[in-house]
């Protein structure tokens, strides 16, 4: 199920990687995803320059074709750190400034996304 164009309306969203433009205004800002500072400063210039945000995807992925006896380990941390690290880099960047809030549930001990 997609989203409208009118759901979408006067909302913020970054989107990590490959994105389209579905009208409205848009920034582009390069960053790895893989270092924290990088991640500050798109979520910084995001803020100012379009006042907030209100939807994050995580879309960027990288991958390898090496046959594992032949992949060294750098590489292999480096699909790692953009795969794994890049979307809680960006999650815990976002967050301040989306109006979510992490909260533990009375139920059960694990924390809960509630916008």
């Amino acid at each position: 199920m997609g989203v409208s164009d009118q759901e979408l309306t006067g909302r913020v969203a970054i989107v990590t990687g490959a994105g389209e433009k579905r009208g409205g205004r848009a920034i582009t800002v390069t960053a790895d995803v893989s270092d924290a500072h990088e991640i500050d400063a798109l979520v910084r210039q995001t803020v100012t320059e379009l006042g907030g945000i209100d939807i994050l995807v995580n879309n960027v992925g990288i991958a390898t074709t090496e046959l594992v006896e032949d992949l060294d380990e750098e590489k292999w941390r480096g699909v790692l750190d953009v795969n794994l690290t890049g979307p809680f880099l960006c999650c815990k960047a976002v967050l301040p400034h989306s109006g979510a809030s992490w909260r533990r549930s009375p139920a059960s001990d694990r924390p809960e996304l509630c916008a």
